[in-house]
C-alpha cells in the first residue's frame, strides 16, 4: 500500500480508491515512491485492466480506461488485477464481472472469518461470452452508451435535487424571517389583544420589541 508520509511519487490504488460506479475514484491518494515503484515485479496498473477488491463481501471493480488520470500506477494488496486471456475483451469481462449473476457468485465464494476472495477464485469462475470478438464490441458500444445516458439522466436528476435544495433553503430562510417579523410586531398576538385589551403591554415588552425591529 501506499505510505501515508509519502505526498508525491506513484500513485497505489487501495480499496477505497475502486468506486461502486466502476471508476477510480482519485481523491484521498497514497503513494509510493519512484524508486520502489521502478522496483516492483507485480502490481503495476495497465491500461484496460480491471481492478477487483480482494477484501470484505463486495465484488466492485473498476476498469482503467483512457481517461485514467495517472500516467504510472500500483494496487496495494486489497486489490487484485484482473486480466483476461486473448478470447475475451477486457471491457466485456469487466462489465461482466458488475453482472447480477457474476456478483451472486462472488458473493457467495468469499471465504475467512474475514471475508474476501482468494486468488483460486479465478481457476473455476464461470464465463459466458460470445466467441465473436465483434459481437463482444457491440456489446461493449451499446453498454456504454445506455449506461452513458442512465450516467447523464443521474446527474441531471442529482443537479435539479439541489437547485430545488438551494431553492427550499432560501424559501425556508425567507419564511423563517417573516415569522420573525410576525412575531416582532405583534401579528401573532393581534387577535388576542383585541380580545384582551384590558390587559395592558408593558413598556419593557415595547422597548424589547423597538431593539429587535433596529437590529
Amino acid at each position: 500500500g501506499g505510505v501515508s508520509q509519502i505526498h508525491d511519487g506513484v500513485p497505489s490504488l487501495g480499496g477505497e480508491h475502486v468506486g461502486n460506479d466502476g471508476k477510480v475514484k482519485i481523491s484521498q491518494m497514497r503513494y509510493v515512491s519512484n524508486d520502489f515503484f521502478k522496483s516492483m515485479k507485480k502490481g503495476i496498473v495497465k491500461k484496460q485492466d480491471i481492478l477487483m477488491i480482494k477484501d470484505g463481501y463486495t465484488g466492485k471493480t473498476s476498469f482503467i480506461d483512457d481517461t485514467f488520470a495517472f500516467e504510472n500506477a500500483s494496487v496495494s494488496e486489497h486489490v487484485y488485477i484482473l486480466r483476461p486471456t486473448d478470447e475475451i475483451l477486457p471491457k466485456f469481462l469487466f462489465y461482466y464481472l458488475r453482472s447480477t449473476f457474476s456478483q451472486f457468485i462472488i458473493k457467495n465464494r468469499t471465504k475467512g472469518i474475514i471475508a474476501g476472495l482468494n486468488m483460486k477464485f479465478v481457476n473455476d469462475f464461470p464465463i459466458v461470452f460470445p466467441n465473436d470478438k465483434k459481437i463482444q464490441q457491440k456489446i461493449i458500444d451499446k453498454l456504454d452508451y445506455v449506461l452513458g445516458v442512465l450516467n447523464q439522466k443521474e446527474l441531471l436528476i442529482l443537479t435539479n435535487y439541489k437547485q430545488q435544495l438551494e431553492k427550499n433553503k432560501k424559501q425556508k430562510q425567507v419564511f423563517y424571517q417573516s415569522i420573525l417579523n410576525s412575531a416582532t410586531f405583534g401579528k401573532f398576538t393581534k387577535e388576542w389583544r383585541k380580545k384582551h385589551s384590558d390587559v395592558k403591554v408593558s413598556e419593557d415588552v415595547a422597548e424589547q420589541t423597538m431593539i429587535t425591529v433596529n437590529l
